[in-house]
C-alpha cells in the first residue's frame, strides 16, 4: 500500500494565508466618498500619482533589451519622486488632481502604456474594457476606484495587489497610491539640438521632435557644462506656473550625448 508523505505545516500555513489575504481582497468595499467635488477643493498645483501595472507570468521571451526602452514611455525615480515623461502633452496642470499611468505590460514587442491626466470624475478608460474606473479623489490625496468590479480605496502610499486568471494566463496587477507630488515633479525627458545661450538665465534646444522653432529653457541657476551650437544634448524639465497665467520651462538636466564633426 502507498503511503502519502506528510505535509509540512509550513505549507499548511502558507497556503491558508494565501487563501486568507484573497478572501479579504475580494470582499474588501469602500463606498465612502463624495460624488461630486468642487476643483478649488483640491489643492492648486498638485497632482496624485497613481499606478497600475500589470505582469504576465510567461516563459516567452520580452525581446530586446534595447527595444523594450524605447517603447517605454515614462519613468519614476524613487530617489527623488520625479515621473519622467516622453510626451509633454501627457503633463498635468495645476488643476489635475490626478495622473495614472496604466501600464498593462509587454506581449512579446508590444508594450501597452497609458498616461493620462484625469481631471473629472468618474472616469473609465477606454481601451482598458470595463476592468478600471476611477470614482472620486479627496484633497488628502485618498483614490477611490473600481477594479474588477471590486469598488476599492488607497490612502497615499498604500497598495493594492491581486493574482487573478485571465484564459489560461496567470497575472497579477499592482495598485499603487504613491500620494500627492508638487507639479514640478512631472518633468519631461528629451533629446535635442543645443541652439544657443539667449541670456544669463535662458537657453534654446531645439528638440528632435520638432521641425521649426526651438523651445526657450529657462536654467533658473542650473550650472551648464560647456555647450556650443550643434551639440546633441539630452534634457529634462518641469513646467513652472506664473502668476500671469503663463507657464515656462525650467531646465532639471542636461548632458552632452553627441559632439558632431566640426565642433
Amino acid at each position: 500500500m502507498k503511503i502519502f508523505k506528510k505535509t509540512s505545516p509550513l505549507w499548511t500555513v502558507v497556503v491558508a494565508v494565501g487563501l486568507l489575504f484573497l478572501i479579504i481582497q475580494s470582499f474588501y468595499i469602500d463606498h465612502n466618498y463624495a460624488e461630486t467635488q468642487d476643483k478649488a477643493d483640491f489643492p492648486i498645483n498638485k497632482t496624485i500619482f497613481f499606478t497600475v501595472k500589470e505582469h504576465q507570468f510567461t516563459i516567452r521571451k520580452k525581446g530586446f533589451d534595447s527595444l523594450n526602452e524605447s517603447l517605454k514611455l515614462w519613468e519614476y525615480d524613487k530617489k527623488e519622486d520625479n515621473v519622467y515623461l516622453r510626451e509633454e502633452t501627457l503633463m498635468p496642470t495645476q488643476f489635475t488632481p490626478l495622473m495614472v499611468i496604466y501600464d498593462r505590460g509587454q506581449d512579446t514587442y508590444e508594450k501597452q502604456e497609458n498616461m493620462i491626466p484625469v481631471s473629472s470624475f468618474p472616469f473609465s478608460f477606454k481601451n482598458a474594457g470595463t476592468s478600471l474606473q476611477i470614482n472620486q479623489v479627496d484633497k488628502k490625496g485618498k483614490v477611490y476606484f473600481q477594479y474588477q468590479d471590486k469598488e476599492l480605496s488607497l490612502e497615499a502610499g498604500d497598495t493594492y495587489r491581486l493574482p487573478y486568471f485571465d484564459g489560461f494566463r496567470l497575472k497579477m496587477v499592482t495598485i499603487k497610491n504613491h500620494g500627492l507630488f508638487d507639479s514640478k515633479k512631472f518633468r519631461v525627458q528629451k533629446q535635442g539640438t543645443y541652439v544657443k545661450k539667449v541670456d544669463s538665465k535662458s537657453i534654446e534646444i531645439q528638440a528632435d521632435s520638432k521641425v521649426d522653432n526651438a523651445e526657450l529653457i529657462y536654467t533658473n541657476g542650473y550650472k551648464l557644462p560647456k555647450l556650443k551650437k550643434g551639440y546633441i544634448v539630452s534634457y529634462s524639465f518641469y513646467k513652472e506656473r506664473q502668476g500671469n497665467g503663463l507657464t515656462r520651462k525650467v531646465l532639471t538636466d542636461l548632458k552632452v550625448v553627441d559632439i558632431p564633426k566640426g565642433n
